[in-house]
């Protein structure tokens, strides 16, 4: 007997009608869950190369340029650049029969595609312009605290008026943020006015915000997806990994998720997380959006605060697939198909039910934290026996950018205790099975 998820794979299926299946995203691997379907047949991707031993198209901008972008800071519809062209016409050119693509976030160069395509293209996402409010933090979280959800206390300052930041710096240290930012690339931890200038001249909208550092603080992670009739699906949550030294030079920069540590947070905190998330799914189906969103927070003392929205998908994305898949429970890339072609979401149990009973996994994401471009050199053939895996690795010819994903190490089991830090055996496993990156070079 064919189980749930199954089932419902099935049922997918039989709504792509015959459609090929695309995945446009930063990173080829992520799409590893869409090898399920047996109609998954193009990758196009920045970096990391998926490398599927299927017959699949693949267009990865890192194998025709010879370097890693930085994903946080780089956008491939504002380069403009001979290389960013080509990897467009690239992609387009690809395009040559009925499909339907399945985006990690929307982008300007798949609505071009879609409207130049009529009846090829059926993008499973939002159009572009439609999904880029929901990145604009400032609005986001105004909508959210009027719906009662504790999000972090943000005060909005106007760049032109840097002395009001200021008298707040002298009580307190201050986090300071941009409207805009991915994988806390826009977010800095200041406590001297040195620091706060170079931020208000990089603030496109005329204003940041700035709130008190909470901490001690846990950071928290939870995917999920809303259907068109406001109902949400939610998937395992995780104890995030936030600026860890070694892994990022950035405070507050994203290097991975525990799905093992957070077995240990308070179920009531977890069910409270839950309980906002799918506050905040619906609230985004009433203003028009759908499919796959995640939810970042962080835990202080006995509160919860809600810190961000992700309305795409998220890093966490491809190992919460595989809890899903382990659980007999259909995953965040099928719920999105799902939402998008006009199926109805499946019930499921609360979201602390969902952090103890599946395998225990966590990602380690190492970035390239040196003052250049480096390359990778393969580790030593005589590995030690690990049931960690490295993955995201460049090829040895790739250069990879300053803040730029060097690999991930994928391991059994928990490896942190307060999500910004690493046990040691993680950090001694690390050290043993690794890349080495060489000398740095000039910088790309």
């Amino acid at each position: 007997m064919a189980t749930f998820r199954e089932r419902r794979f099935d049922e997918i299926v039989a709504k792509l009608r015959g459609r090929k299946l695309y995945w446009v995203g930063p990173r080829g691997t992520d799409s590893r869950p869409l090898l399920e379907f047996d109609s998954f047949s193009a990758v196009f991707s920045l970096v990391a190369p998926i490398g599927s031993s299927r017959s699949i198209t693949e267009v990865c901008l890192e194998l025709s340029t010879g370097h890693r972008v930085n994903l946080d800071t780089y956008d491939i519809d504002s380069d403009f650049s001979d290389e960013g062209k080509s990897f467009r016409r690239q992609v387009r050119g690809a395009f040559r029969e009925p499909c339907a693509v399945v985006p990690y976030r929307p982008l300007r160069m798949l609505s071009t595609i879609q409207f130049t395509s009529p009846g090829l293209v059926r993008l499973l996402g939002l159009f572009h312009e439609r999904q880029a409010p929901f990145e604009h933090k400032p609005w986001v979280e105004s909508e959210l605290r009027g719906l009662g959800i504790p999000v972090i206390p943000w005060t909005y300052y106007s760049a032109e008026e840097p002395e009001r930041i200021l008298e707040a710096l002298i009580r307190k240290p201050l986090v300071v943020r941009l409207s805009r930012s991915f994988g806390g690339s826009g977010l800095t931890l200041i406590d001297s006015s040195q620091e706060l200038a170079p931020i208000l001249k990089g603030s496109a909208d005329g204003f940041v915000a700035a709130a008190p550092f909470i901490t001690p603080s846990v950071p928290l992670n939870v995917g999920a997806c809303v259907f068109e009739n406001g109902r949400v699906t939610l998937h395992p949550p995780s104890v995030q990994l936030i600026g860890i030294s070694g892994c990022t030079k950035l405070t507050f920069g994203y290097c991975g998720n525990d799905f093992t540590a957070v077995s240990s947070v308070d179920r009531r905190i977890i069910n409270e997380l839950g309980a906002h998330t799918q506050t905040i799914g619906s609230w985004l189906a009433h203003m028009g959006f759908r499919g796959a969103f995640g939810v970042d927070a962080i835990v202080s003392g006995d509160r919860l605060f809600i810190s961000e929205l992700n309305p795409r998908f998220q890093g966490s994305s491809e190992l919460s697939a595989q809890i899903d898949a382990s659980l007999d429970r259909p995953d965040v890339y099928q719920d999105h198909i799902a939402a998008f072609v006009g199926m109805s979401p499946w019930d499921q149990a609360p979201l602390a039910d969902l952090r103890s009973s599946g395998p225990g996994l966590s990602q380690v994401i190492y970035h390239n934290v040196t003052k250049g471009a480096v390359r990778l050199e393969p580790p030593p053939s005589a590995r030690p026996r690990t049931s960690a895996e490295v993955t995201l690795t460049p090829s040895s010819d790739i250069r990879v950018e300053m803040g730029a994903i060097l690999f991930k190490v994928v391991f059994p089991g928990q490896v942190t205790d307060d999500g910004h830090s690493l046990r040691a055996p993680v950090l001694q496993t690390v050290a043993e099975i690794a890349p080495r990156a060489t000398e740095p070079l000039q910088t790309v």
